[in-house]
């Protein structure tokens, strides 16, 4: 089978996950990694199989051999280095957020129009099985016409969990992280999610606070958004609050999230996506009628009326 050759652009803590798909998929293999912490690249290379390891992108996107890139970098470096690497004839993964301004995001559309190249952002949660049995079901009628959304995100803590600050300070900086590590950062899994479920989106209102936490850093918490889809009376929500005493049970963020979809005769309910903070297994939970169905994801989807 031929291999799609991947480069990595940006290997820190993140990346591990990423690279973790594909030296389990049997069409990619990780090529070149490339970072601008020598030492750091040097190591994700060895650990992954890399044939090569760059400090500079534009070498790795000279790389011929290179099919393919995965860019995994703070957020303002999306925009620069994505238009490059269409311009320099690789498909791109963009890490989430695709840029931090609404002109960059068009630069970047347009860009990718004009080549022929596979341009896409990294959205994970879409792939969480029970929220793609959730759209599955959705789109059979299951629950009827789909009403409303609303989403609700609780952010704890969780013991012995440490936030390098090099991960985390850039995200805090408006013109690193593009504003809001609540909004836009995580923010771009819940909103992409709203789309996902019912749609296009016409208005938008929101309520958002900012909380002074360690090193001075401003989040946006917590915060209330509402919108209204398009040419429908159709609506959705979403809260966040950042509830310091909470304890979280994860193995990795201390996040947790769950969503509940109403329809004209039942509704979707899907929960734990980061963590494991409700006390039941994760899982799209459908009721309708008199009926109520559990599809919970662990060794499977398993159903019960």
């Amino acid at each position: 089978m031929e291999k799609v050759r991947i480069g990595l652009i940006g290997v820190g803590n993140i990346a591990q996950r990423h690279a973790l798909a594909h030296t389990n998929a049997a069409n990619a293999e990780i090529h070149a990694v490339c970072d601008v912490n020598r030492e750091r690249v040097e190591q994700r290379a060895e650990e992954w199989g890399a044939a090569k390891a760059y400090t500079d992108y534009h070498d790795l996107l000279a790389d011929a051999d290179v099919d393919a890139v995965e860019i995994i970098t703070p957020h303002h470096l999306h925009a620069r280095m994505g238009l490059d690497a269409l311009e320099a004839g690789k498909h791109v993964s963009m890490q989430k957020p695709m840029a931090t301004t609404i002109a960059e995001c068009d630069d970047l559309i347009a860009a990718a129009n004009r080549s022929d190249r596979i341009f896409r952002t990294f959205e994970n949660f879409q792939y969480f099985p029970p929220v793609m049995k959730a759209k599955e079901l959705l789109d059979s009628g299951a629950i009827g016409e789909p009403l409303s959304i609303r989403m609700k995100t609780i952010m704890g803590t969780k013991e012995g969990w440490e936030v390098p600050y090099e991960r985390w300070s850039w995200r805090f900086d408006p013109q690193q992280g593009g504003g809001g590590r609540v909004m836009l950062d995580y923010g771009s899994h819940v909103f992409a999610l709203a789309f996902y479920f019912m749609g296009d989106v016409e208005k938008v209102f929101s309520w958002i606070s900012y909380k002074t936490i360690q090193h001075g850093w401003k989040i946006d918490s917590p915060a209330v958004v509402i919108w209204k889809y398009k040419d429908a009376d159709k609506y959705g929500s979403f809260e966040v609050v950042q509830s310091d005493d909470i304890l979280m049970q994860s193995t990795h963020v201390p996040e947790d999230e769950w969503f509940e979809i109403t329809g004209s005769r039942g509704f979707i309910w899907v929960n734990r996506c980061s963590s494991m903070l409700l006390d039941a297994p994760p899982g799209c939970h459908v009721s309708r009628w008199r009926h109520h169905e559990l599809l919970r994801h662990g060794d499977g989807l398993v159903g019960e009326l």
